[in-house]
């Protein structure tokens, strides 16, 4: 939550600046959300190796209490989605945040069925490689971005 609240507060702070300004708000939205990728993954390992039991009703819980804030963020922000780059990164960061939540739902239904962690590790990599997916492709807008600023 505190990746989100930078990413917004980022984006916010981005509207009616120039456009270099709001395509290093975009470049810090990706950045940070490729950290947060690189640590869910590294979370996934972590839990692989060392054990722990997910408690799948507290993720499901947890998880969809956050999607219905995520998906409600997502539709405010849809307007925006083929906007100015640092509103698209605001965007791409909570469609990721809705695509992990449904991601989480899913791994804890698997955890009580089958009463084990591995659909949390599966899970767990898998959000984590989306997730940089989805940084990537901020990174790569802000860099188009800057692009067409220089000509180049």
């Amino acid at each position: 939550m505190l990746a989100d609240s930078t990413a917004y507060g980022i984006a916010l702070l981005a509207i009616g600046r120039a456009a270099t300004f709001k395509r290093r708000a975009a470049l810090a939205s990706g950045v940070i959300l490729a950290i947060l990728g690189v640590g869910v993954i590294a979370d996934a390992v972590r839990r692989a190796l060392v054990g722990g039991e997910p408690e799948g009703w507290i993720m499901a819980l947890i998880a969809l209490l956050s999607l219905i804030v995520n998906a409600s963020v997502l539709k405010v922000l849809a307007p925006y989605r083929k906007g100015e780059v640092h509103l698209r990164a605001a965007w791409i960061f909570t469609r990721a945040d809705v695509i992990a939540n449904l991601g989480v739902i899913s791994a804890a239904m698997l955890v009580i069925a089958t009463n084990s962690g591995i659909p949390d590790l599966l899970v767990g990599a898998a959000i984590g490689l989306y997730v940089l997916k989805e940084a990537t492709e901020i990174l790569r807008e802000a860099r188009d971005v800057r692009g067409a600023e220089t000509g180049g």
